[in-house]
């Protein structure tokens, strides 16, 4: 086998050409990974972003479920004010069910992992503000919705009490007040919210069974036990209320 040995370079132009040749080729490898790495991060970005919306959807059909209570509970806030009123007269009638809305948890493991994990970056700063204000709003309702379940319990005191101390009734007042305030924050954040999927183009999901008997809508001189019942035949299992 005839082995030919490299021949030397003469001239500067000749080095300049292997060096040429070289670099191109160093160029070429780099601007081949960097593609690479360049598709795989938007595969990542891609990923994230479609369970990141996946979560939102999920919290914007959660929000459509307690629209299907939004009547009873308005209903039932006006109701007490007048039981309160009343409870000064002789007209007071003793209410045995008052009820509660129910709590509807707000998502947000997606974007807190994704968050956490270093992918959210991959998204535009556009999108990831969009997407922490949403998350943000999010945050408010689950707040509201604590809030609104303890002014609820101290509201739920009225039931089976035949009479009202003034100190009693000044604090049912204050708590009504606060159910009151919050069921209107949450309506608010609700419609803010859905304006949002709308902006953002978020696919439509359909709204999950809600549960028929809400215990909300029950009238207020239904007995505890029935609404108990009739609570717990639709849950599948007992349901015991605070």
């Amino acid at each position: 086998m005839e082995i030919h040995k490299p021949k030397p370079m003469h001239t500067l132009r000749e080095f300049l050409s292997e060096l040429g040749v070289v670099a191109l080729g160093i160029v070429i490898a780099l601007s081949g990974e960097q593609l690479i790495e360049h598709l795989h991060d938007n595969h990542k970005a891609a990923e994230a972003r479609e369970s990141i919306r996946d979560e939102i959807a999920m919290n914007i059909v959660v929000l459509q479920s307690r629209s299907v209570a939004q009547l009873c509970i308005d209903r039932r806030i006006d109701e007490m004010a007048t039981l309160l009123e009343a409870s000064e007269g002789t007209n007071f009638v003793v209410p045995t069910w008052l009820g509660r809305p129910q709590i509807w948890e707000m998502l947000h493991a997606r974007w807190q992992v994704i968050s956490q994990s270093g992918r959210a970056p991959l998204l535009a700063p556009e999108e990831q503000a969009e997407y922490g204000f949403i998350y943000a709003l999010f945050a408010d309702v689950a707040a509201d919705e604590d809030r609104e379940q303890f002014a609820w319990a101290r509201l739920r005191a009225m039931e089976g009490l035949s009479h009202l101390s003034g100190t009693m009734r000044d604090e049912l007042r204050l708590a009504l007040q606060e159910a009151r305030l919050t069921n209107w924050d949450i309506k608010n954040l609700s419609r803010s919210l859905q304006a949002k999927a709308t902006e953002i183009s978020l696919a439509k999901r359909s709204t999950p069974r809600v549960q028929a008997d809400t215990g909300i809508c029950f009238p207020t001189n239904t007995p505890r036990s029935e609404a108990l019942n009739r609570l717990s035949a639709t849950a599948g299992h007992r349901v015991e209320e605070p």
